[in-house]
């Protein structure tokens, strides 16, 4: 008498996405089960500074961030984090579009106040890490 052996296979598929690492991008494997994964880490931009004024059309106070630009060429953007506590918490007020873009203007502070910012690269749901936080503090009046 024979007997049927019985053959379990279990197939996964999964998209593979391909990314060409820009010069000096860390790569990392991780996973899960002995599986493998592979990740680009997203630079973060450098130098931030801010300084706070008063703006020359509505004369209301505003806070100027510069910066560097992140080193990772694949960036869409920055986040702009603000906080009114030093060290936080920290809440997104912004968006500055571009890679290349280097400045933001925050028209959303009020006068006589000290804010603290932080930036961070995204590219979709991938985020660098926060800079450095910069201290800004608003005129107490803008005429």
């Amino acid at each position: 008498m024979r007997k049927a052996a019985i053959l379990a296979l279990t197939v996964t598929l999964t998209t593979l996405t391909v990314f060409s690492a820009p010069s000096g991008a860390a790569w990392g494997a991780e996973g899960a089960g002995g599986g493998r994964s592979f990740g680009e880490t997203l630079g973060a931009p450098g130098s931030l500074a801010g300084v706070g004024s008063c703006t020359n059309i509505v004369l209301g106070p505003r806070v100027i961030l510069t910066w560097t630009a992140t080193p990772s060429v694949f960036a869409s953007g920055y986040d702009v984090l603000r906080s009114t506590t030093n060290g936080g918490p920290y809440t997104v007020v912004g968006f500055a579009s571009g890679r290349n873009t280097v400045t933001y203007t925050d028209t959303t502070v009020a006068g006589n106040t000290t804010y603290y910012y932080r930036l961070r690269a995204v590219i979709g749901s991938w985020k660098s890490p926060n800079t450095a936080q910069v201290t800004a503090t608003t005129p107490l009046l803008c005429l």
